[in-house]
């Protein structure tokens, strides 16, 4: 290259370029071959691509698998309390330590550019998120529900819910804790192991248990209200005491309230009497609203 801002011309021959990058966006690769050069360059970050509008980049780095990404000194350095992890004292070309996939993520965590269409392993993310603080780089600044990076992590949320919810926890992301702690109502508390713990700490392994706990006690003092009683000898308390026992013992915390009057319902079919099944289910509607009422996300 005769400088670091030179133009590249389109390429037939891809093959040396990974096959994430080959996936089109508008018609276009996000990868191009530069000129006379085995290194490659992300559309996104090229020279004219404006990532920051009408403002030409001024710093390029390099990954370790050959990728230029052409950023913006100015955006870098206000995001990182290190510097950049001090590459932004150099000047030309700056070598990162980082493969394409992991500097790629970060940087457009960075410029807040969305992600999603290069569709990252989850695996990927995770790592890069992790390697935010090398970079000086803040999660939990980085990662709000405003923001691209919050979104697709998010999304992963429904597949992958325990490992989301370590590592908001583990960088203190604490919105995205909260919405991901709704999806491990069904988690067995019991598979968190001692790394898995440390990499949480303490104050979010107890948020996410407390979450469990206090929605069971919840449920049972929602079931301590009996329907009235009839005196007619059907003993409709007698039929919801024992529905409600089983179904205590029984549930776990992802309960749903359909499946709530389901299991209690049955026990409604040996009354006799249809006072008391109208009383038994009146009663079961309103138990079955003052649990859906309860908080399925654990508390900040």
């Amino acid at each position: 290259m005769t400088s670091e801002f030179t133009a590249w011309n389109d390429v037939d021959d891809h093959d040396n370029i990974a096959p994430w990058s080959l996936k089109g966006l508008n018609g276009s690769p996000y990868q191009e071959l530069m000129d006379g050069d085995d290194c490659s360059v992300l559309t996104v970050f090229h020279p004219t691509a404006y990532a920051i509008p009408s403002v030409s980049p001024n710093i390029v780095l390099k990954s370790s698998d050959r990728v230029l990404f052409y950023s913006h000194r100015s955006l870098l350095d206000k995001a990182s309390n290190n510097v950049f992890g001090k590459l932004l004292v150099n000047a030309g070309i700056v070598p990162v330590d980082e493969d394409s996939h992991i500097l790629n993520i970060i940087l457009h965590a960075v410029y807040n550019l969305p992600i999603a269409p290069f569709d990252p392993p989850f695996d990927v993310l995770v790592s890069a998120v992790d390697h935010f603080p090398l970079y000086g780089l803040s999660p939990p600044t980085l990662i709000t529900p405003t923001k691209c990076l919050f979104a697709l992590l998010y999304s992963h949320a429904p597949l992958h819910p325990m490992e989301v919810y370590m590592l908001a926890a583990h960088h203190n992301i604490d919105a995205l804790a909260v919405l991901v702690s709704g999806h491990l109502l069904s988690y067995n508390m019991r598979r968190i192991t001692e790394d898995m713990a440390e990499r949480m700490g303490g104050r979010y392994v107890k948020r996410l248990v407390f979450l469990h706990l206090q929605r069971m006690a919840v449920l049972k003092d929602i079931l301590c209200v009996r329907p009235q009683a009839h005196g007619c000898g059907s003993d409709s308390q007698r039929a919801w005491a024992l529905a409600a026992a089983r179904v205590v013992d029984e549930a776990k915390p992802d309960l749903s309230p359909p499946l709530l009057v389901a299991s209690m319902k049955r026990s409604a079919s040996n009354l006799t009497c249809k006072l008391c099944r109208g009383q038994f289910e009146q009663a079961l509607i309103v138990a079955a609203g003052a649990w859906s009422q309860v908080k399925v996300e654990a508390s900040h």
